[in-house]
């Protein structure tokens, strides 16, 4: 399934885009990261790679940039353990899948799910943003806002936090 659409709906709006992640670098970026793409999210970034302030580099192998995104990669999970409220949330939180970041405080979970949904986190104030990578796009960068349904997979951690 192609994202071209999407992409073009995206450059409308003023996200700017690079050419897609090459074989090699997709494979570089998930050994580096201990990653594996969700099958949504590597058809994406195949295709094209948005760039700008709050998109992660990932073309970027330098030691500087390796650690934000390894610190970005992280974040979501420091945010949790300092928020007295869902600590023991944290706590309980051992089957809690790796988190991709995508744009911002927007994060992709990794599961055995081809296409997973995406939320926004910063601690305890943890939203659904798309049910999947499409309905994601669409509402963070082209507003036209699709309802999250219940209709997304169960993230351990995520959904608690979430579904209260």
């Amino acid at each position: 399934m192609s994202y071209e659409h999407i992409i073009g709906l995206m450059k409308e709006k003023g996200v700017s885009f690079e050419n897609g992640l090459s074989e090699t670098e997709l494979e570089q970026i998930e050994k580096v990261y201990d990653i594996s793409f969700p099958a949504s999210l590597l058809r994406f970034y195949k295709e094209a790679l948005p760039v700008g302030i709050s998109f992660v580099k990932w073309n970027d192998f330098s030691e500087e940039n390796i650690a934000n995104i390894k610190e970005k990669m992280y974040l979501p999970y420091k945010w949790l353990s300092q928020d007295i409220t869902y600590c023991e949330a944290f706590r309980n939180a051992k089957n809690a899948p790796k988190l991709i970041p995508i744009y911002s405080h927007r994060y992709m979970p990794i599961t055995d799910h081809p296409d997973p949904p995406v939320f926004s986190t910063v601690g305890a104030d943890t939203i659904w943003y798309g049910k999947n990578l499409r309905e994601y796009l669409y509402n963070e960068f082209i507003r036209e806002y699709i309802s999250v349904n219940n209709k997304i997979p169960y993230i351990p951690l995520w959904s608690e936090l979430i579904n209260g």
